[in-house]
């Protein structure tokens, strides 16, 4: 009984393993969703093995006269197991769904993993603009090689995708055009908070990031604009490269 049942929970532990490794790779693409999804699932799997195995002991024995029903601590060991893996298993996705960031640029964590995947898709790495949502992020591509026209790419759980032709298509790409993997996202993730004391807002129920260059003003270089919405003001500051503040917009500042 102990070595088929010991054959049973590796088995499972290593099903578990795999495929929550694999889903979340699929859902996610990122690497500390897939270790946190492979441990759980593997644990709930190996969870539900010991305590369908108790259950079925303790209804049927082990199909012998006598035999006794699961000793009560058997029991209370597999449910301690099984909310453990359910737990480490649904708690890093719910709660990611709950605040609609399974792949959150805005706090920094995902900006380098997004940028980087749009470029290799893209097979290029110049934009006319980059926008930072909460749960995805927007590039303008400026297409090679001729560099006329420009594509719309969306990068959002772990992979990068065309959507198609950008509705208005600049005008003077070259002056518009610049690096994205040229911007220093660290300080971009630093002009929120800043944005935020600016416009005093503690709780804004919206904050997304646009980083363009303005071929008339702020000296035809990228600056970043960090956009915020209350229950009652609207804010838009933007920045240089450096995080100086060059611009005050919206009813915040009024």
């Amino acid at each position: 009984m102990l070595p088929t049942l010991l054959l049973r929970l590796l088995l499972g532990l290593s099903a578990g393993v795999v495929i929550g490794g694999a889903s979340a790779q699929l859902i996610t693409g990122d690497s500390s969703y897939i270790v946190v999804w492979a441990v759980g699932l593997g644990v709930a799997v190996l969870t539900g093995i010991v305590v369908t195995t108790g259950i079925a002991r303790g209804i049927a024995g082990d199909a012998t006269a006598g035999a006794q029903p699961a000793p009560r601590w058997q029991w209370i060991v597999a449910g301690v197991l099984a909310l453990l893996g359910a737990g480490f298993s649904v708690t890093p996705a719910v709660g990611a769904l709950a605040s609609g960031r399974l792949d959150d640029p805005i706090t920094g964590s995902h900006q380098t993993l997004a940028i980087g995947g749009i470029a290799e898709a893209a097979g290029t790495h110049t934009v006319t603009e980059l926008d930072l949502f909460p749960g995805f992020v927007l590039a303008d591509i400026v297409n090679p090689p001729e560099h006329r026209t420009i594509d719309e790419w969306t990068y959002q759980f772990g992979r990068a995708e065309n959507t198609g032709p950008e509705a208005v298509q600049p005008t003077d790409i070259p002056r518009e055009s610049f690096d994205m993997t040229s911007i220093d996202l660290a300080q971009v993730t630093a002009d929120i908070p800043v944005a935020e004391k600016a416009a005093h807002m503690t709780s804004p129920s919206d904050v997304h990031i646009g980083i363009r260059r303005d071929a008339e003003n702020d000296g035809n270089v990228p600056t970043v604009s960090v956009f915020l919405t209350d229950k009652y003001h609207d804010a838009t500051v933007v920045f240089d490269l450096s995080g100086t503040v060059l611009h005050r917009l919206g009813s915040a500042f009024d």
